[in-house]
C-alpha cells in the first residue's frame, strides 16, 4: 500500500531533488559540514573558517575533488598577473584571446625569417645554420626594447619610404608562348644564369626535342652559354584576362615540350624579375603546370627528375605550391629509387651515365642549399654518396652515341660554374655536419682546430679555382653569386655554432668583413637589377646583417675600426635591398624592420 501511495502521490510527497541536495552539500565548506554549523558560503573563505584561521575547503561538483573554495578567485588572480606581465612586454592580452596578436619585435618568429617564405617551405623546424639563433642571441645581448630606441639614429631610411605589402588577388592565366626572338633571348638568360649553376637541361637535347618542334632552328646569331646575354631583356606581353587554355596554345605540340619550354621561360624571367611585371613568371609557370602530369607519369624517370628539378629551381625563386621543400623531397626519392647516389655494378652508355650524374649532383646542390639555409639534416648523407661529378665537356660534345673528342685548346665549358657549385656545397655540407650537427671528426684530424685549418685551406683553394671571367666558362654567368657563397662559407666557419659557442675575438673581424661583403654584393646586384632567388636573398641578407652587427657589439677591436657612418651605410644598404624584396617575399618586411631595430640599438652603444 505504501508503495502504491509513493508512486501515485509523488508530486505531493516528492522529496527535495538530488540537484538541490548536492548544491547544499557542495556550497557548504567541509569544515562547517563536519562541525554541523551553518556556513555563510562567503568567498574566498567563509566567516567560520576565517575566524578559526583554517583553510576553507569545498568539493568540486564535477570531479568530487577537494579544493580550496578560493580556487576560482586564485585563478582569476593568476590570470590578472599574467595579463600584467604580457602588457609589460608589449603584448595585448585581448588581442591574444581573439587570435589577433602579433609578436613583439623582441621575439623573432621562425616563420617570419624562414627561407621558406615565398617558396612555401614549412617553418616547423629551423636549425643552427639558419641564422635564427644568431639573431636571437643578438636580441638577448642588447636586451632590446622597441620603445627605448631612437629610430632617427638610422639615417636616410624613414618608415615613410617603405611601401605597404599587398596581396595581389588577380587570377593568373597561362601565358602564351612568346615570339621566336623573345624565346631565344630568354633561352640565353636561362642557359647563362640558371643552367650554368644547375645543368639540369642538356642544351642540344632540349633544342632538338622542345624548341625546334615549335620554333624551328635557332637563329644563326644565337649561341647559348657562350655569348653575353642582352643588356636589355626582351619585352614580353603580360597575359590578359582574356587569355584561355585554347587561346594560349594555337599549336598542340608534345606536352613534354610545352612543359619544359614554359618552365624554362618562367625561370629566365624570374632571373631578371626586376625587369618584368611581378606575376609574369607565374603565368608561364601556370602554362607549364597544365602538362605536369605527363612528366610525372613519364616512363623515363630521368626525364621526370628533370621536370621536378626545374620545378625546384623555380620554387626557390618564386612562390609556388607545394614549395621547394616538398618538391625537393620527391626529387631525392627518385634519386634513391634509381640508385643515382651510387654507381656500383651499373652498365649503361656514356650519355645516359653522364645524365644520371648531372641530375644527381643538381639534386645534391639544391638539397644542401636548402638544408644549410634551414639548418635541417640532408636528404642523402655524404657518406652514402659514391658517384663522381659529371663531365666538364660542353653539351655539344656529349651525344647519345658517346663523347666527341674535343678540339685542341678548346675553351672551358659553362660547366666550370656548376662544378664550382658542386664543390662548395660539399664543403658547406661538411661544415654543417662538423660544426652545427656536432658530427664526428674524420680520423685524420686529432682536434677540431686541425680540421678547421684544413677546411679553410680547401675553401681558399676552391675560391682560387673558380672562374674569374667569361673566358673561363664560355658564358657570362654573374660571378657575384660565387663571391656570395665564399663569404657565406666564411660566416658558417667562423660564426657562432654548437661546436664553438664562444667566438674568439679574432674571428669577429672575419665575421664583420664577410657580413659587410654580402650586404654590398646584394646592393650592387640590386643596382644592376640582377637579384634572383628572392627568399634566398632575404635569408642571406638577414644572416649577413645580423652577423655584421653582432661582431660590432661583441668585439671592442671591431668597434674601434668601424665608424658610426660605416655602420649606417652598410645597414641602409641592407635595408634598401630588403625593402626592394618586400613584394616578392613575405619575410622581407619583417626582416627589414627587425634589422632596422637592431641597427638603432647598436648605434646607441
Amino acid at each position: 500500500m505504501k508503495a502504491k501511495i509513493s508512486q501515485t502521490s509523488s508530486p505531493h510527497f516528492e522529496s527535495p531533488s538530488p540537484k538541490a541536495t548536492v548544491y547544499r552539500s557542495i556550497s557548504a565548506c567541509l569544515r562547517c559540514r563536519q562541525k554541523k554549523i551553518k556556513c555563510d558560503q562567503k568567498f574566498p573563505s567563509c566567516s567560520s573558517c576565517l575566524r578559526a584561521r583554517a583553510e576553507c575547503v569545498g568539493v568540486d561538483p564535477a570531479t568530487g575533488r577537494e579544493m580550496p573554495r578560493s580556487y576560482v578567485y586564485s585563478l582569476e588572480t593568476k590570470v590578472s598577473k599574467l595579463e600584467s606581465a604580457l602588457k609589460e612586454v608589449g603584448l595585448d592580452p585581448e588581442a591574444l584571446y581573439n587570435g589577433r596578436a602579433k609578436l613583439s619585435l623582441s621575439q623573432i618568429s621562425t616563420s617570419s625569417v624562414s627561407a621558406t617564405g615565398a617558396s612555401g617551405a614549412p617553418s616547423s623546424f629551423l636549425g643552427a645554420t639558419s641564422g635564427i639563433s644568431f639573431a636571437r642571441l643578438m636580441f638577448a645581448a642588447v636586451q632590446l626594447r622597441g620603445s627605448d630606441l631612437d629610430m632617427s639614429s638610422v639615417s636616410n631610411f624613414s618608415s615613410s619610404s617603405v611601401p605597404k605589402q599587398s596581396v595581389d588577388e588577380t587570377p593568373i592565366y597561362p601565358a602564351r608562348l612568346p615570339a621566336k626572338d623573345v624565346a631565344e633571348r630568354l633561352l640565353e638568360t636561362f642557359f647563362t644564369q640558371a643552367n650554368a649553376q644547375l645543368p639540369i637541361i642538356h642544351r642540344e637535347e632540349f633544342i632538338n626535342n622542345c624548341f625546334k618542334p615549335i620554333y624551328g632552328d635557332l637563329s644563326p646569331d644565337v649561341v647559348l652559354s657562350s655569348t653575353p646575354p642582352p643588356s636589355t631583356p626582351p619585352h614580353i606581353p603580360t597575359p590578359s584576362s582574356t587569355s584561355s587554355v585554347e587561346q594560349s596554345q594555337p599549336l598542340e605540340p608534345n606536352p613534354t615540350a610545352l612543359y619544359f619550354l614554359n618552365l624554362v621561360f618562367a625561370i629566365a624571367i624570374a632571373v631578371n624579375h626586376q625587369h618584368y611585371p611581378d606575376r609574369l613568371p607565374e603565368a608561364y609557370h601556370a602554362a607549364a603546370m597544365r602538362h605536369v602530369d605527363t612528366l610525372m607519369n613519364s616512363s623515363d624517370r630521368l626525364e621526370a627528375l628533370q621536370a621536378i628539378l626545374l620545378l625546384c629551381l623555380y620554387s626557390i625563386m618564386r612562390p609556388a605550391f607545394p614549395g621547394v621543400w616538398y618538391t625537393l623531397g620527391i626529387a631525392l626519392r627518385i634519386c634513391v629509387d634509381l640508385g643515382l647516389h651510387s654507381e656500383s655494378g651499373i652498365r649503361i652508355n656514356l650519355f645516359r651515365l653522364d645524365m644520371r650524374r648531372r641530375l644527381f649532383w643538381c639534386t645534391y646542390v639544391v638539397d644542401r642549399q636548402i638544408c644549410v639555409y634551414l639548418g635541417r639534416p640532408p636528404g642523402i648523407p655524404d657518406q652514402s654518396i659514391k658517384v663522381p661529378f659529371p663531365s666538364l665537356l660542353d653539351d655539344a660534345l656529349i651525344t647519345p652515341e658517346g663523347f666527341i673528342q674535343p678540339p685542341v685548346n678548346i675553351a672551358p665549358s659553362y660547366k666550370q660554374v656548376s662544378q664550382a657549385m658542386f664543390v662548395i656545397r660539399r664543403l658547406q655540407s661538411e661544415i654543417q655536419f662538423i660544426l652545427y650537427d656536432k658530427g664526428e671528426l674524420p680520423r685524420r684530424f686529432s682536434t677540431l682546430e686541425d680540421w678547421k685549418v684544413d677546411m679553410w685551406d680547401r675553401v681558399q683553394r676552391w675560391y682560387a679555382s673558380c672562374p674569374k671571367s667569361p673566358s673561363d666558362m664560355s658564358c657570362n654567368f654573374n660571378l657575384s653569386f660565387i663571391d656570395i657563397n665564399y663569404h657565406q662559407t666564411r660566416l658558417l666557419m667562423y660564426g657562432i655554432c654548437p661546436a664553438s659557442p664562444m667566438i674568439p675575438q679574432e674571428n669577429n673581424l672575419v665575421i664583420n668583413d664577410a657580413g659587410k661583403s654580402i650586404i654590398y654584393i646584394y646592393y650592387r646586384l640590386l643596382h644592376d637589377k640582377s637579384i634572383n632567388y628572392t627568399w634566398v636573398a632575404v635569408h642571406n641578407l638577414f644572416m649577413a646583417g645580423t652577423s655584421f652587427l653582432y661582431s660590432i657589439y661583441h668585439s671592442p677591436v671591431v668597434r674601434s675600426q668601424v665608424s658610426v657612418q660605416e655602420i649606417e651605410d652598410a645597414s641602409n644598404a641592407c635595408m634598401t635591398v630588403l625593402n626592394s624584396l618586400v613584394n616578392k617575399c613575405d619575410a622581407a618586411s619583417e626582416c627589414r624592420d627587425t634589422f632596422k631595430l637592431l641597427t638603432a640599438a647598436i648605434i646607441q652603444l
